[in-house]
């Protein structure tokens, strides 16, 4: 048996501040159910330039910071700027079998969007994995297919269908609402469609829409060029393995991205239990089916990771600016 906290937060491609990690989302876990494990995941967890050629270290460090010092940093995992970080208070590192998935599904094969995956496997043969992902952004059903899609592709994937133990995903799926109102919010519709709604389920949501703010803001005001939604959700399998559901909520006061974080503190009881569920053929035909392998996304991530940092950073203009005076230089001396 388990107590979990788990966030996940679009960090708007934003170094965070290890301070408000602590002080308004950490701050969140009940000193009286203080969790066995701590889960991050994370979006956009750096720029693009950088997020591209995985150095995220600088960005990835404050929430190492933020966690209490009697919590190990047991695995981590990413693909682009997705990932998630796993803290644990009472087991080791060497005392876990640590499984580790990645999926991209960007445009062009890219990592722009995608999800990472940790399965934890402990000794008395008992399993839970997080999922962290990053679903198409976008309003209207053209983006609503693709994020549909991305959510089956991820499923038959990483085959959660054999996946043992419970599964929690979370991430920035995306889904929009057409007026504001959580009522007409997309997700609670998919969740029922997807394999009639015997996959999935959510804990009753009871906080504001999460997106799209503008950062730093005090008085937590939205962008108005966005429609307010609830695209950062957790979704978990296996009801029965959830024994409490202690909070389920967003962190308002949090405004170091245009995204509010939402944490899920619980307990639960990991197990070896399958999903044996597979989704429709029809579904599956209308899926679309990524090349595989890591090299289509190594070579979009270095494409558009090069573009960006001779276009975006000064780093990368400093070096357009060399090479053309190396150049200049040569043909008039």
């Amino acid at each position: 048996m388990s107590s979990c906290f788990v966030v996940t937060l679009n960090c708007a491609k934003r170094a965070q501040d290890s301070e408000n990690i602590r002080n308004y989302i950490l701050q969140k876990m009940l000193t009286s159910q203080l969790p066995e494990i701590i889960v991050f995941c994370l979006q956009e967890i750096a720029p693009i330039s950088s997020s591209m050629f995985n150095y995220l270290l600088p960005y990835v460090t404050p929430f190492i910071e933020a966690v209490p010092s009697e919590y190990t940093c047991i695995a981590e995992n990413n693909v682009g700027g997705t990932g998630l970080i796993v803290f644990s208070k009472t087991v080791a590192h060497h005392e876990i079998d640590i499984t580790k998935k990645n999926l991209a599904f960007g445009k062009g094969w890219s990592s722009l969007k995608g999800a990472s995956l940790i399965t934890l496997g402990f000794s008395d043969h008992e399993f839970l994995t997080f999922i962290s992902t990053h679903f198409a952004a976008g309003e209207g059903q053209k983006y609503l297919k693709e994020r549909n899609n991305n959510l089956r592709y991820l499923f038959t994937a990483f085959e959660l269908a054999s996946v043992p133990g419970p599964i929690i995903l979370a991430g920035d799926l995306n889904y929009r609402t057409t007026n504001g109102e959580l009522s007409t919010n997309e997700l609670t519709t998919e969740i029922h469609n997807f394999a009639n709604g015997e996959v999935f389920w959510e804990p009753k949501i009871q906080f504001p829409a999460t997106y799209k703010y503008f950062p730093s803001s005090i008085d937590n005001n939205l962008n108005p060029k966005r429609t307010p939604s609830w695209c950062d959700r957790i979704l978990l399998t296996d009801k029965d393995a959830i024994l409490e559901v202690f909070n389920y909520d967003s962190v308002q006061r949090y405004t170091d991205s245009d995204h509010k974080p939402v944490y899920l503190h619980f307990r639960i009881q990991p197990n070896n239990d399958k999903l044996n569920h597979t989704l429709n053929p029809e579904i599956l035909e209308n899926t679309t089916v990524r090349v595989k392998g890591i090299k289509p996304t190594l070579l979009a991530d270095f494409f558009i990771g090069s573009s960006l940092f001779v276009t975006t950073t000064k780093p990368g203009w400093l070096l357009v600016t060399l090479v053309l005076l190396f150049f200049v230089c040569k043909y008039f001396l």
